[in-house]
């Protein structure tokens, strides 16, 4: 039996929903290690859960990740939001953001993986992020819209008289919002506060709604899926435009049926997102030599599945003394801009996945419907089929009938993975119009066994004809394959009965469009299958890969589960 593939991205298991990552680098009795402290998506049918557990890796290899289990678990029946978790004077400080983040606690343990105990009542708000400086003095940062900052006293807790900063940058327009004085397009701050220090500089990562179209991205109207980031000479105030770091909207592919192209540094013209964006929480860190962004991405479905996700990125410092953190473009040697990293199926493996493992779905970057009218314009919960269903619009409907949708995994144990495979069956073959979002069965609890988690996978369903699953990137080696394998089955029939079951699914290579390299014919049924086919063309090295679906029967719906090369 061939070796699953894990720790890409996502990087923690495909059954695991740790939303809001905060990394941190802690070296405890001699082992330097990657932590990340976020929330729990385990509810199903609002945001976050009732405990925070611990997952970290060497900082030698962040695609080996150990989760340490439950490191605390809520003082009211309430949800915890987005936590942090900062060391100072041989104690380990979390922040927890009890009651849905409404009240803010901090708790101590003398270990980075906790348990985290003897919490106290906090000054602090929303979504708090951390600093301890240089020097050791302590400074945090929180709200929601707003944006608050000050230093704290000794005790962790309380803010240090005379030193709080209201709108510490400009806030974004939103139906939140009440307060209208410091509204500001450019800092556009949303929530997730995160503060970061490379050099003398000092980054504040946040969550950026943006209110302007962003075409090249496929952007149309607010947008809170990026992270982005402002810079100071202080910690407290003077805090100047950076840029955007990353973006949750999947691969950007050209909208060729509007005149968009694809170019060196990104599309020249009308792009189109090919993966669900939705509100995006996480942060930066220097691991060894090599600095990386946090960040999460949903699956599709709704909002409260969320998966942690890693990518490298480039630091530098332009001429004015900006910091530039991202994809960073050059002009005559010189940092000029940063832009937001791609967003990869490969995550810490910079060389590219194992194309010879078996690869969930799960890992796609990609799910592009091969039509001009994107899927992923409106953000989750509910996404453009809860829009077309609220406005009775059939051409949004027809649109949202050819979304694509990673099925949560959670644990087979739970019995909650093949209910909501159910459901999400029967949503789409009514057309979206019966179904709601809030279905799932809320009294059946996951069992998260974290001795124990098994190795699942998680696919991809409701792929229409002529829809692209992409995974940025595989490494094939200097031999390269000769054949190819899927496991796929048929969703639902379409109108066409003479069209049969016979599905192809070709294999291209660097582009949704690209080369064939292979094929695989199929007779595809209800049940879930492997199917192979041969590769006839050589491929070595290092590419991002798609798999085209192909059929004769338009209104067919099929799954995705996984693949692997021989």
């Amino acid at each position: 039996m061939k070796a699953k593939l894990t720790g890409a991205n996502p990087y923690m298991p495909l059954w695991e929903h740790i939303p809001d990552g905060e990394p941190r680098v802690f070296t405890y009795n001699g082992e330097t290690r990657v932590y990340v402290y976020g929330s729990h998506d385990s509810i199903y049918t609002e945001y976050c859960g009732y405990d925070y557990v611990v997952w970290s890796a060497p900082a030698d290899d962040l695609t080996k990740w150990k989760c340490h289990g439950v490191c605390y678990r809520a003082t009211y029946d309430t949800p915890m939001y987005a936590p942090d978790v900062v060391y100072k004077d041989g104690m380990y400080y979390m922040y927890v953001a009890e009651d849905r983040g409404t009240y803010i606690y901090v708790a101590k343990s003398k270990t980075p993986w906790g348990p985290f105990t003897d919490p106290v009542l906090t000054d602090l708000k929303f979504d708090p992020g951390v600093l301890v400086d240089d020097d050791g003095r302590v400074y945090a940062y929180w709200g929601f819209c707003e944006s608050y900052a000050a230093e704290l006293n000794d005790d962790m807790a309380t803010i240090k008289e005379g030193t709080l900063v209201e709108h510490l940058i400009g806030h974004a327009d939103s139906p939140w919002v009440t307060e209208r004085e410091h509204l500001s397009d450019d800092d556009a701050f949303f929530e997730a506060s995160s503060p970061r220090k490379i050099g003398d500089k000092y980054l504040l990562i946040y969550s950026k709604r943006h209110q302007q179209d962003m075409p090249e991205l496929g952007v149309y109207g607010p947008n809170f899926g990026f992270l982005s980031y402002m810079w100071s000479d202080t910690p407290l105030g003077g805090f100047k435009r950076g840029g955007d770091i990353s973006f949750n909207g999947g691969e950007i592919v050209p909208d060729v049926s509007r005149g968009g192209k694809a170019t060196p540094d990104g599309i020249d013209g009308r792009g189109l997102m090919t993966f669900q964006w939705g509100n995006n929480h996480g942060s930066l860190m220097k691991v060894l030599d090599q600095w990386y962004i946090f960040y999460h991405r949903q699956t599709g479905i709704d909002e409260f599945s969320r998966q942690a996700m890693i990518e490298p990125v480039d630091v530098a410092i332009g001429r004015d003394g900006r910091p530039l953190v991202g994809r960073i473009r050059y002009e005559n040697g010189e940092p000029v801009e940063s832009l937001p990293v791609e967003m990869t199926s490969q995550g810490a493996y910079v060389n590219g996945i194992d194309a010879y493992l078996e690869i969930s779905a799960g890992y796609a970057c990609h799910m592009y419907d091969g039509t001009c009218d994107s899927v992923y314009t409106v953000s989750c919960p509910g996404g453009i089929s809860q829009v077309a269903r609220d406005r009775n619009d059939e051409d949004l409907r027809a649109i949202a009938r050819r979304k694509m949708v990673i099925v949560p995994v959670y644990t087979p144990d739970s019995g909650l993975s093949d209910e909501m495979f159910k459901t999400l069956k029967e949503r789409y073959a009514d057309g979206l119009k019966g179904i709601t979002y809030t279905d799932f069965d809320i009294d059946k609890k996951p069992t998260l066994v974290y001795d124990t988690p098994g190795e699942y996978s998680s696919p991809i369903m409701n792929i229409a004809d002529g829809a692209t699953i992409g995974f940025k990137y595989l490494q094939f080696g200097d031999k390269g394959p000769k054949s190819v394998t899927v496991r796929a089955m048929k969703m639902r029939s379409g109108d066409n009965a003479s069209a049969g079951n016979d599905l192809r699914i070709n294999v291209r290579i660097d582009s949704y469009t690209g080369d064939i390299i292979g094929s695989v014919e199929a007779s595809v049924t209800d049940e879930m299958i492997e199917y192979t086919g041969e590769v006839t063309a050589s491929v070595t090295g290092k590419h991002a890969v798609y798999f085209e679906f192909v059929s004769g029967d338009a209104g067919a719906r099929y799954v995705f589960d996984s693949f692997t090369f021989d």
